[in-house]
């Protein structure tokens, strides 16, 4: 217990440090161009609200502050920010700061989002040298379970059957960055209907199928098969459960992989697991073993705490590899990531919507897993964090770093600064906006939160129920 609540502290005070660095790095791109072109800089501030530790400098208050979701640079020359920002509380007559010009606003607001790609980029190039985890089974496009009564069991999508093309676009891979993921595809698609093309024994097969909102991804659209547990993976066994369990008496063992159920072609776990559940009797399985291929006859039994029928193996589930990506690459296929997504998210013919977003919670719960689980994929998750905190920025609204290069570019075509008061007002409304929009996907990422705990701690009383496995005597 004690050793837990540790683990708690230091991964929070580890995601702290992280958020800090990647807030750090933005404002670093701020407080420069400011600098180089001549703005007065009241405060650089990591974190919003009351400061918890503060000094100044030539003239700069460096803070930071008690909500660590954030942070700015002070820069009463750019556009009125109080509402963010507090007062400022420089001792330099702001009244007689000289106007800047619009190119100076537009530097020093792009310079945040340049900063933000540049650590995104360092990244990358990090993983380039030390490599990054790479799910080996994601790489297919191989169909393992279609689930029964979805758009894609009605069209006669088979386990097995290789999915070609997704609206026109080829798919290799089951889920990735960029383009030509299987999952991502299917949920970022919009209209009536997903065409699907496949390839069945050498045969290219169409399907237009109309999705359904799939329970299992917060009501976003699915065909069936999209699914990470319907991907084809190779069936090996990791281990065997108890002594009496049906695959001990039977002979089956550790890495022994089945390919073949009653001489029917098995994908994945979702559907071995379907085809030993309503087995009746005794099944053959057809395995490899040290590459020799063999049948072994086995009797599904019930498991008394799981009420289902099983032959008490536990299937490997860790195959992953170490790649060294392009740093180019993997910052270009986060751009067009977030791309498809900004594009489905204002798309009205797409499922996609506001409360499927992460807000600070969601992804500081993301980066305290990561953490604790592997230092690549923290690395990873920070390529397509920066990346994403670049573009959001650029968005052409008050408050953003966007807004500012709109403003300055009015004011440049204007020939003179725009009215106090109008940008005032403007800032002050979208900063509403903005802080009602982030109380909903906080929500939103609490209830998500929630319920992957729920399901955690569910997966892990099965874990419990299997390592204390008790089969049904065997039927005389």
């Amino acid at each position: 217990m004690i050793l837990e609540i540790l683990k708690w502290i230091a991964s929070i005070l580890g995601v702290c440090v992280v958020f800090g660095v990647t807030v750090f790095v933005h404002e670093l791109g701020h407080f420069l161009a400011a600098r180089r072109k001549g703005l007065y800089v009241d405060r650089f501030s990591i974190g919003f609200g009351p400061k918890i530790f503060g000094f100044k400098r030539g003239g700069v208050e460096y803070i930071i502050g008690c909500i660590p979701f954030g942070g700015y640079v002070s820069l009463p020359q750019m556009a009125p920010m109080e509402m963010v920002e507090g007062k400022v509380e420089g001792d330099v007559d702001l009244s007689k700061l000289p106007p800047i010009t619009p190119w100076a606003k537009i530097v020093t607001a792009f310079w945040g989002p340049l900063f933000s790609f540049l650590l995104a980029l360092a990244c990358a190039t990090l993983l380039f040298f030390i490599g990054k985890n790479q799910n080996v089974t994601l790489k297919t496009t191989t169909v393992g379970f279609v689930e029964e009564g979805s758009p894609a069991a009605t069209a006669g999508v088979l386990p097995g059957d290789v999915i070609k093309r997704i609206n026109g676009q080829e798919v290799t891979h089951w889920s990735k960055n960029g383009v030509g993921g299987i999952l991502q595809a299917i949920v970022l698609s919009s209209g009536e209907t997903i065409k699907i093309e496949l390839e069945r024994d050498g045969e290219l097969i169409i399907h237009e199928l109309k999705p359904e909102p799939n329970p299992d991804l917060e009501g976003l659209r699915g065909v069936g098969f999209e699914n990470l547990d319907n991907r084809y993976m190779p069936l090996i066994v990791e281990k065997i459960l108890t002594e009496d369990a049906p695959a001990a008496v039977a002979g089956l063992q550790s890495a022994d992989q089945i390919v073949a159920v009653d001489g029917k072609s098995v994908y994945s776990m979702a559907q071995i697991s379907e085809m030993i559940t309503s087995s009746e009797g005794a099944v053959t399985l057809s395995i490899l073993r040290d590459g020799n291929p063999m049948d072994i006859s086995v009797t599904p039994r019930l498991e008394l705490s799981m009420d289902r029928k099983m032959i008490g193996v536990v299937w490997r589930n860790d195959f992953k590899e170490l790649v060294y990506p392009n740093p180019l690459t993997q910052v270009q296929d986060s751009l067009l990531t977030m791309g498809l997504t900004l594009y489905a998210l204002v798309n009205p013919k797409s499922d996609v919507g506001p409360k499927h977003m992460s807000g600070p919670i969601g992804i500081f719960d993301v980066l305290r897993k990561l953490l604790l689980k592997d230092f690549r994929d923290l690395m990873a998750f920070c390529v397509f964090f920066n990346v994403n905190l670049a573009i959001l920025n650029l968005l052409p609204l008050p408050i953003l770093d966007g807004g500012h290069i709109t403003f300055a570019f009015v004011e440049w075509l204007r020939r003179k600064p725009m009215n106090v008061k109008v940008l005032y007002g403007l800032q002050t409304s979208f900063f509403i906006i903005l802080i009602a929009f982030m109380l909903f996907v906080s929500f939103h990422d609490v209830l998500r939160i929630k319920r992957t705990s729920t399901k955690v701690k569910e997966l892990k009383q099965i874990e419990e129920q299997r390592g204390d496995a008790r089969f049904a005597p065997e039927s005389k």
